[in-house]
């Protein structure tokens, strides 16, 4: 064979001796090329009648093996070198059958955008070719080799990310080097993963992509555009923050959100919201019972008012036959299984509830904006109408009943129509564009609104129509939301994901769905804003299914207390209220604990959950999630209110303990941060819990014994312990190759909250073997303020070596504990202003006893 010809990678020449100085890699053969590169083959560009990747001639990758990546590539390769090889070794065919060339084009209208053309291509073909392979073809090996081309293209990904410090930014040409984007790079890399698992084929993904998967340098520009994007189109930085907090990769995501509205600024422009922060928006305070009352006609002053009895309505929900009006008549309608009514989900922001003035009253409505949506419901082939400016009674007690029952009207409804003004000024495109619209209204911020789109089979949608009183309606599931992410651009099938991860069930998949952990209620409820505080506990009530009555009389006496027993009741409300939420949802993510505010009680029975559920973090769930491994790696809830799962541990040295060495998180409350003060104080009952190696913050606890817990028949030894608080360690993370260990932290089972009246004990007594102190090399003094020199210690609980202890002092910056996902210059909020996150952040590599590296 010819020595300057890589039989795996075509061409070879050789590397400057300059680039290989010192590098082990001297003598390595490697495929050195042009950032142009062809990484795709063409050994059957003349067929046309059937798929050139279909051919089963090549080397198959059919198993889990990572002997290709073996064989390969190697860790002192430039990563963009090794993915050429990789791309290249794949033997991916240029394919010239007609149905692979139209869905190629397709493909390459959405997906994401990459300088490096050579490997868009190769993704692109490989993507569109596994699309169109018949039942047949998809039997054969030559389909599986290309669901594990892309597979292998993730795991070198994961892999590099574990072995170097920083991930290099470039591609080796005869040039010497060819700067390469590597977050669009790895945003090709997750489409492919995304298009798998919408395939069915998510299983073979062996690493989660969470937020903290890339570290921040990699993705920092691009969401620092995306930042300044939403400040030129005015876009409300608190639903933009409360959206990143429930998305799957959460920041990461924002540029593929955005997309559209870099393209089309004049579709998204926000007015009003440049005030705005991540954690407020003065829109979510304001008063909205005190909205004037929308027109839909050109001249006001000649509208009347319609009234709708509210005598008449009452007498119809007493005798149980509902609260919709009737579309013919000013009466109420007698709903019957088979009869067709519309709910209207709006808010009242846009004018559309009771409105002000002297004749402003439940039942009392515009003319002209009653005829409106009558008109609607009309085109929709329905004979009535709920809606709450006129369907919900006076009467205190009756009230509150039809209240608690309310997300049963959308429930029964034949379709729900979604009124924005936002939505109503936005003209209809194909592009995917009102789906991203719709997560940006106001509209999906609201709380009520989120119940009632979760209970929606079939929803409506108004956009602009040839005439103001004409709207174009279009359906959610059928025109606007995204079918699979091959055909769809990213911006589309995030939005997509959002709303689609709030629906309970859909015309199209009518089996009940409801809401089966604290996950993911709190990723449908923590983003959303009411205009009462007391209502967002009552929608998660709702959304929980619990039943309203509760057998509590002080939970009964809330209707007729005023004044300070009323202020009382509701603080006991929403305590309660909170406890059966969680005994009845009994699984709930590691990042949901690490908060700063005020618990349930001070100690025992869910003390280590925040007075109001609403309070605690969201972990992120998403496109590569399973759901049984969702459920297996999450904390579950006894009825005694403890929390018990596995966590990753450490115990404190006197050192480690020193002032502003651990803090309460960001914004935590008195009680957080006296509660850790304390703690630290008797350092040997703490210990410090983490979720995975590299989830941020930590849980700080004290270790009150020994226990049993019992699920689902089988019954576990578990450490309990007394909640203290989530707190920010200002140590440095551990270098790569100290953490991979297992000596350097322990794994064991947790329960918090059945500590009662126990005294704290000696860590040491319950975990021989925890480890005190570690490396500290942080460029940060004590309390994390910058400009400090905390690097010249290094404390650890066994012999360090000198090379170690060398890499350590002199290669300390950019080791020390930072959060991967801050991004100091792009005003991106902690996880404590927004969400937080259990990612297990970048996958630490472990070998099967089959071999296959995890």
């Amino acid at each position: 064979m010819d020595a300057d010809y890589d039989e795996l990678s075509g061409p070879r020449m050789p590397v400057p001796d300059d680039w290989l100085s010192g590098n082990p890699l001297r003598d390595l053969d490697f495929v050195y090329l042009d950032v142009g590169t062809e990484l795709l083959q063409n050994k059957y560009t003349r067929l046309t009648s059937v798929c050139a990747n279909s051919i089963d001639d090549r080397a198959s990758w059919g198993t889990y093996s990572p002997e290709p990546l073996r064989l390969i590539v190697h860790r002192h390769l430039a990563f963009g070198n090794s993915l050429a090889r990789l791309c290249c070794a794949a033997e991916v065919q240029r394919c010239r059958r007609s149905s692979c060339c139209r869905q190629r084009e397709r493909m390459s209208l959405v997906a994401p955008h990459c300088e490096w053309t050579a490997f868009r291509d190769w993704v692109v073909t490989a993507m569109a070719c596994q699309a169109m392979f018949t039942t047949a073809e998809r039997r054969r090996p030559a389909y599986m080799h290309l669901v594990m081309a892309v597979t292998l293209c993730h795991r070198l990904l994961a892999d590099q990310l574990v072995e170097t410090k920083e991930l290099g930014c470039n591609l080796v040409d005869r040039q010497g080097q060819h700067s390469i984007d590597l977050a669009s790079v790895s945003e090709l890399i997750y489409w492919m993963l995304t298009i798998q698992n919408a395939d069915g084929l998510g299983s073979l993904i062996d690493a989660k992509w969470g937020p903290q998967f890339l570290p921040s340098y990699l993705v920092r520009e691009s969401v620092s555009r995306s930042l300044e994007t939403a400040e030129v189109l005015g876009l409300c930085k608190n639903r933009l923050w409360n959206l990143v907090g429930v998305m799957e990769r959460r920041e990461m995501d924002l540029p593929g959100l955005l997309e559209h509205a870099r393209r089309y600024p004049a579709l998204f422009k926000q007015r009003g919201h440049g005030n705005c922060s991540p954690k407020t928006c003065p829109f979510n305070s304001l008063d909205t019972s005190r909205m004037e009352q929308l027109h839909k006609t050109d001249d006001p002053h000649e509208c009347p008012l319609v009234v709708y009895p509210v005598q008449l309505l009452e007498a119809s929900i007493r005798r149980g036959t509902g609260s919709v009006w009737s579309r013919f008549e000013i009466m109420p309608a007698v709903v019957k299984p088979g009869f067709r009514y519309a709910a209207i989900s709006h808010v009242w922001m846009d004018g559309t509830g009771i409105g002000i003035g002297p004749q402003a009253d439940i039942g009392v409505v515009n003319k002209c904006l009653m005829d409106f949506f009558l008109r609607i419901a009309e085109r929709l082939d329905c004979d009535g109408i709920w809606w709450d400016t006129i369907s919900l009674p006076t009467d205190r007690a009756l009230r509150q009943r039809c209240i608690n029952t309310m997300h049963e009207n959308y429930r029964a409804a034949e379709c729900t129509i979604l009124h924005d003004s936002f939505l109503l000024n936005l003209s209809w495109t194909d592009d995917g564009s009102p789906c991203v619209a719709i997560v940006l209204s106001s509209w999906f911020t609201r709380g009520w609104t989120a119940l009632e789109l979760y209970e929606s089979r079939r929803v409506k949608v108004l956009f602009k129509g040839p005439h103001p009183n004409e709207p174009l309606i279009k359906d959610l599931d059928d025109d606007i939301l995204a079918k699979h992410p091959g055909s769809s651009t990213r911006a589309h099938w995030i939005a997509t994901c959002i709303i689609q991860r709030m629906r309970r069930q859909t015309a199209s998949r009518p089996e009940n769905r409801p809401i089966a952990s604290m996950r993911d209620l709190l990723a449908v409820l923590r983003p959303r804003s009411v205009c009462r505080i007391d209502d967002k506990m009552t929608i998660a009530g709702l959304l929980a299914d619990l039943p309203p009555e509760t057998g509590c009389s002080e939970c009964k006496n809330l209707v007729t207390a005023e004044g300070e027993a009323r202020e009382h009741l509701q603080e006991h409300i929403k305590r309660h209220t909170s406890e059966r939420i969680l005994v009845h949802l009994p699984t709930i993510s590691h990042a949901s604990l690490l908060h700063g505010k005020s618990t349930i009680r001070e100690s025992g029975p869910f003390s280590w959950a925040a007075m109001a559920i609403y309070d605690m973090p969201v972990g992120t769930s998403g496109d590569l999630d399973d759901a049984n491994q969702k459920s297996s790696l999450s904390l579950t809830i006894d009825n005694l209110g403890g929390a018990t799962g596995s966590w990753l541990y450490r115990g404190l040295s006197e050192d480690d303990c020193a002032e502003g060495a651990i803090t309460p998180i960001r914004d935590a409350d008195a009680t957080t941060v006296s509660r850790v003060a304390a703690a630290l104080q008797n350092r040997q009952a703490c210990v410090l819990l983490r979720e995975g190696h590299s989830s941020k913050p930590w849980l700080l606890a004290m270790a009150v014994g020994r226990g049993q817990h019992v699920g689902n028949g089988i019954v576990e030894d578990v450490i309990d312990c007394r909640y203290v608080g989530a707190v920010k360690v200002t140590w440095i993370a551990e270098s790569t190759e100290r953490t991979r260990q297992p000596s350097h932290y322990g794994r064991s089972m947790f329960r918090i909250g059945c500590d009662g009246n126990k005294g704290v004990v000696d860590v040491q007594e319950l975990l021989p073997d925890i480890v005190r102190g570690g490396y500290r090399a942080s460029e940060n003094p004590p309390g994390g303020e910058e400009g400090g020199s905390w690097k010249t210690k290094i404390y650890t609980a066994t012999p360090l070596t000198e090379r170690l202890r060398n890499e350590l002092l002199n290669e300390g910056e950019g080791r020390y504990e930072q959060d991967p996902d801050d991004y100091s210059d792009c005003d991106i909020p902690s996880d404590e202003e927004c969400s937080s996150t259990d990612s297990e952040g970048r996958p630490i590599p472990w070998t099967s006893s089959s071999g296959f590296i995890y």
